[in-house]
């Protein structure tokens, strides 16, 4: 066969192969019109050229595992659905054929990806990208438009909810699209943990373009019954779908039993104990990531929280920090490290379960991205599921959905956060459970390298209470008046005792909640609901808590001025860092405050 001429004529990286991928095409096609159907033929092998191209722009001698598959497929105007889990390499999967393209569209519900990759794009790779979020004025979107229109644009990165704009519209209109990179495509099921509405409108928008483009749909979560729904709903024609392993070798998980008021000092010794080390506190609420950061704080851990209802002015500094290496250990709510380039995470640990394996494992997927070994450490308790299937039966009371919908919405809600019961309850192998979760056969019966093959599972070593303290009034401090920390009054008994899951009063009670979908607007904001997985509280129901607890290092006075303890509105409905009483700016220019004494003080 000749040798055929390559597209890429400036392209992009990758890195070192690790594992056979698989490339196959979907049985069935999806809705898309007849008439957009590209023509069969016979494909060109680009990877030659891919790869000449990826040491050229990035330095990478070879692919990862998968890329080649989807650079190839995508080269070749194919759709595809991308399943490669957390730390394969998808960003270079559609930014290697965009140098090769006129133009190339990424969708992403994450700002802080965003951010992220134009900025490398830009500044190490000189490579021509953009994005437009919520802060892009009037002006600068009609500069990028025209920059674009002009040849003189690569890549553009906007959120869903973009799409729908009266002037994105009109310049879609005009600007000839070759391929739309749909990221954290399971975002699109509508009965998924992730589910954003906006992404149901990406089929109707391509429907709108005069010419179709390559659909390229990449996630780290996708199930094997949940992958036609996905091609489904975005309108792919027929895709290649490419997928490798989702074990990740190089990290142990473990799993140990503590309960809520143990888990501060475990987390704590745990920093201590691997100092210099970077690590993510995973949280189930806001005011949770910035008690455990007090916690470490004070402890003389470099600490900092991230979260959906902090300033906007101190979210960039704070991930800058942590990828600089200033800040050891991230206490943050789940959207925090999605798309954010930070290879050297040693550890990440649960602070509670989570409501679902997907999001455990993406969030688990953020330790050693590197390769080198790392460790998730989930810390549970079964007060964590009797709360959330409390929460799950109370939500879904949306004006949205009508009752069959609700129910069907409510049974997968249940259906995903027994599985993740089942991953915690396990006396076999955690890491088998996880690949045949995701519809994988694990190549032995046990891995050797978690807490239950290991033998060192279940209990934790050093603080093994199996008490249930949930709803009952903490050992280290108190709430407002006679309130628990998860709003339980002293008039209504005692919540804490036995084991019966039937102590729960209301789960809106219980702890404020990073609420993501009920709140969803289209400002595409990095810290506003449009952060897309930043919550555990997304099943749409419930109020806030009103306990104000205090944490037993000083609580809400992190930084010596708390506010009072009224009721009737969250700490974090304010718009500066209103659990400390002081705006982050405050925080961060004040010689006073514990922030500054261990990052220093910002110059105004």
């Amino acid at each position: 066969m000749s040798e055929a001429r390559s597209p890429l004529s400036a392209s992009q990286p990758a890195a070192s192969t690790e594992t056979h991928a698989t490339a196959t095409a979907s049985a069935s096609p999806t809705s898309t019109d007849q008439s957009t159907r590209p023509a069969k033929r016979q494909d060109v092998d680009y990877i030659p050229f891919a790869r000449k191209a990826l040491k050229r722009f990035f330095g990478y001698d070879d692919f990862r595992a998968g890329q080649a598959d989807v650079v190839n497929a995508i080269m070749n105007r194919h759709d595809v659905l991308a399943i490669l889990p957390t730390g394969a390499g998808k960003s270079v999967c559609y930014q290697l054929p965009a140098m090769g393209l006129r133009f190339t569209l990424v969708i992403t519900p994450l700002r802080a990806l965003m951010r992220d990759q134009v900025q490398t794009l830009v500044e190490r790779r000189n490579i021509p990208a953009a994005l437009i979020d919520a802060g892009t004025g009037a002006a600068e979107r009609r500069a990028i438009y025209d920059k674009a229109l002009a040849g003189g644009l690569r890549l553009l990165y906007v959120a869903p909810e973009r799409l729908g704009t009266r002037d994105f519209a009109a310049f879609a209109a005009r600007m000839p699209i070759d391929l739309i990179a749909v990221d954290e495509a399971h975002c699109v099921l509508q009965w998924g943990q992730d589910f954003r509405p906006a992404y149901l409108n990406i089929s109707a928008f391509v429907r709108s373009l005069r010419i179709r483009p390559v659909i390229a749909a990449f996630t780290a979560t996708a199930t094997p019954t949940t992958r036609d729904e996905i091609s489904g709903n975005l309108g792919q024609y027929d895709p290649v779908r490419v997928g490798t392993t989702f074990d990740r070798p190089n990290i142990r998980f473990d799993t140990r039993t503590v309960g809520r008021w143990d888990r501060e000092d475990e987390i704590v010794a745990w920093a201590l104990t691997h100092k210099g080390q970077c690590g993510i506190v995973y949280c189930n609420s806001r005011k949770r990531t910035e008690e455990l950061e007090q916690a470490l704080l004070d402890a003389g851990v470099a600490a900092a929280h991230f979260h959906a209802r902090m300033a906007e002015a101190d979210k960039g500094p704070v991930q800058d920090r942590f990828l600089s290496g200033d800040i050891q250990v991230m206490c943050a709510t789940t959207a925090f490290g999605m798309g954010v380039d930070k290879p050297d995470v040693r550890w990440v640990i649960n602070d509670g379960a989570p409501d679902s394996i997907e999001e455990y494992y993406q969030e688990a997927g953020r330790a050693g991205r590197d390769g080198k070994e790392s460790v998730s450490l989930l810390l549970w308790d079964d007060d964590d599921f009797a709360w959330m299937e409390q929460r799950i039966g109370e939500s879904y009371d949306n004006d949205a959905m009508d009752d069959k919908a609700q129910s069907a919405a409510r049974a997968a809600a249940f259906e995903r956060l027994h599985a993740m019961e089942r991953y915690c309850r396990t006396s076999g192998c955690l890491r088998a459970e996880l690949l045949r979760y995701f519809g994988e056969e694990p190549d032995a019966g046990k891995c050797g390298k978690c807490s239950n093959c290991c033998g060192d599972g279940g209990h934790a070593r050093t603080l093994a209470s199996r008490t249930s303290n949930f709803g009952s009034k903490p050992r280290h401090g108190s709430g407002s008046g006679s309130r628990s920390r998860y709003g339980s009054d002293s008039s209504h008994g005692t919540y804490g005792s036995g084991s019966s899951r039937k102590r729960f009063r209301r789960a809106s009670d219980y702890d404020d909640i990073d609420d993501g979908y009920g709140e969803v607007s289209s400002s595409d904001g990095w810290g506003s609901s449009d952060d897309a997985q930043d919550s555990r509280g997304r099943y749409g129901g419930g109020g806030r808590g009103h306990g104000r607890g205090r944490g037993r290092r000083g609580g809400w006075k992190r930084y010596g001025s708390g506010r009072g303890s009224g009721f009737g509105h969250d700490d974090d409905d304010f718009g500066d860092s209103a659990a400390s009483g002081r705006s982050g700016k405050d925080l961060r220019t004040s010689p006073d405050s514990v922030y500054a004494a261990i990052f220093g003080v910002d110059k105004e």
